[in-house]
């Protein structure tokens, strides 16, 4: 259950927001607001309330929206979830290979990066699964994680005696600081039951307490945990062709930052290193799945600002002519964005240009995978890609592009008018029930299974199959949801060219946007200081 001030928070944001709510509800129904024909009630009011929240300047420090958007609702009805530990490796090899790939690949896309080293730790994450016929608010069992685990794998479609089933390796959304495998679990319970196999939903760290490329260490540990588990884990080695790593938004972002590293070994012919002890290879996956895909850390590209009619998500704090921040009567208020209510973990010490990482890393390819080339997709596994007409729909386009021109097998299906993560928001729409229904096939597929479809809010309603297509490109329109093949090269009138120019141009406004208002928080500090005296 949510704690009294969890509750406390949420009224605070939406009593304000009454008149707006009920005033988009009037429009809606008059068909006067301007995406009725392509939204239902439901989604207007989702959005309009998101847009009101996220429009103005942050109202808490970073640590409250890390307490707020983490805490844990419980585990109650048709859902199996093991909580689960994944041991520290014993050895460095696995965090020297990571920084091996950031520090080389620093020479083309971040000559001068700097970054903070991580540490290896343990991993916390959580097994989630489907619980048939169970009621929505039946209990818990109160019972070991070993036996929530040995129910869970009951459920699945595995082989009497064999762990053969999908797994899917989930990184969840929450713009790399904010959110927890415990705030998607219906997302994964979703999965797992429309795959017909299991989730390891992975509890990575977070910004700004640990920065890139934290995150993409404990990415890589989970994916070798699976591979090859130490003794006592729950789960028996799984098989890379049967895992596909999966992940919304900012999980997107880690999936597929978490395959270029693992293509970065297989160019480089370093696929060997030591695990737990023992020297061990790292295969590709079966595929990678995202929804919602946040591609581009440094939120350069033209969808950011010409989609904004269809989405909620906050428009960059920084545009490249960024007139404010140099004016001669600018001040350290006028560069709020940088400083949300000061708390012990933001600003950082020393301040940075960004919550995820410094801003000499922003361009990175392991920060921002829109920055990889084409002959940086070469090899991939397959890939697949759900959104919606979204602001980042630009920066997935690009990429979905790049990874068909260097022979890659991609699959890409566009919403009409839907926001972003607009299937995890609203699963029980017929737009979120197919969005749902093709992100599972496509998984199920890719690692050699049959898709349960039909309806993902009812266990009872599902249905064998044809084997979901692995590529190619759909647009799905609002409402009536007819599709309609598309081109995956045409997608954005982008090209690399104008891709990579607005990221470094991009990159280097939001810096020198940054060094000023380090300059401006500065003099202001000196003559709060002289004004003591």
């Amino acid at each position: 259950m949510p704690s009294a001030h969890a509750v406390y928070r949420i009224l605070r944001l939406l009593t304000p927001r009454i008149p707006l709510l009920l005033l988009t509800t009037l429009t809606h129904s008059l068909n006067l607001h301007e995406n009725a024909q392509k939204w239902d009630l439901r989604m207007s009011l989702i959005v309009t309330l998101l847009k009101s929240i996220m429009a103005g300047p942050p109202t808490s420090s970073i640590s409250a929206q890390q307490r707020f958007s983490s805490s844990d609702p419980g585990i109650k009805g048709n859902t199996w979830v093991a909580k689960v530990t994944l041991p520290e490796t014993t050895d460095e090899d696995v965090l020297s290979k990571v920084l091996e790939a950031v520090e080389d690949l620093k020479k083309h896309f971040a000559e001068d990066g700097q970054y903070e080293r991580p540490t290896l730790r343990e991993v916390g994450a959580e097994w989630t699964g489907n619980r048939a016929g169970t009621p929505l608010n039946a209990p818990e069992p109160d019972v070991s994680e070993a036996e929530k685990y040995a129910r869970l794998m009951h459920e699945t479609s595995s082989l009497p005696g064999m762990e053969d089933c999908t797994t899917v390796l989930y990184f969840h959304g929450g713009a790399h600081y904010m959110m927890d495998p415990a705030t998607h679990r219906v997302s994964c319970r979703k999965l797992a039951q429309l795959t017909g196999g299991r989730v390891l939903s992975v509890r990575y760290r977070l910004a700004p307490q640990h920065p890139f490329p934290a995150a993409l260490v404990d990415a890589l540990v989970s994916y070798l945990s699976l591979l090859y588990p130490v003794k006592g884990s729950l789960h028996q080695p799984v098989m890379p062709e049967k895992i596909v790593f999966a992940g919304d938004s900012a999980g997107g972002n880690l999936a597929l930052a978490l395959i270029q590293l693992l293509l970065y070994f297989r160019r480089t012919s370093k696929t060997m290193m030591l695990f737990n002890g023992r020297e061990i290879d790292v295969p590709l996956p079966a595929g990678v799945a995202c929804m919602s895909a946040w591609c581009d850390i440094t939120r350069a590209l033209p969808s950011l600002r010409t989609n904004q009619q269809f989405d909620y998500l906050p428009p960059p704090a920084v545009d490249i002519a960024a007139p404010t921040a140099f004016s001669s009567s600018a001040t350290a208020s006028d560069l709020a964005p940088f400083t949300p209510h000061a708390c012990g973990a933001w600003p950082s010490n020393p301040p940075r240009c960004d919550l995820y990482c410094e801003g000499s890393m922003l361009g990175h390819p392991l920060a921002s995978p829109l920055a990889a080339t084409v002959d940086m997709w070469k090899g991939t596994c397959p890939l697949f890609f759900t959104e919606g007409e979204e602001m980042l729909a630009d920066e997935v386009a690009v990429i979905v592009r790049r990874a068909a021109q260097a022979g890659g097998r991609v699959r890409w299906e566009g919403f009409e008018g839907m926001p972003h993560c607009f299937g995890a928001m609203a699963p029980g729409s017929p737009g979120g029930r197919r969005s749902f229904n093709g992100w599972a096939g496509w998984i199920a597929s890719v690692t050699g299974r049959r898709a349960r479809r039909g309806s993902v809010d009812e266990d009872e309603r599902t249905q064998s199959a044809e084997q979901y297509p692995l590529e190619g490109g759909v647009w799905i329109q609002a409402k009536t949801l007819e599709e309609k093949d598309v081109d995956l090269t045409t997608l954005t009138n982008v090209t690399d060219e104008q891709c990579e120019d607005l990221m470094r141009r991009t990159k280097e406004t939001r810096i020198a946007v940054f060094n000023r208002w380090v300059e401006l928080r500065s003099k202001e500090l000196e003559k709060g200081e002289r004004a003591k005296l």
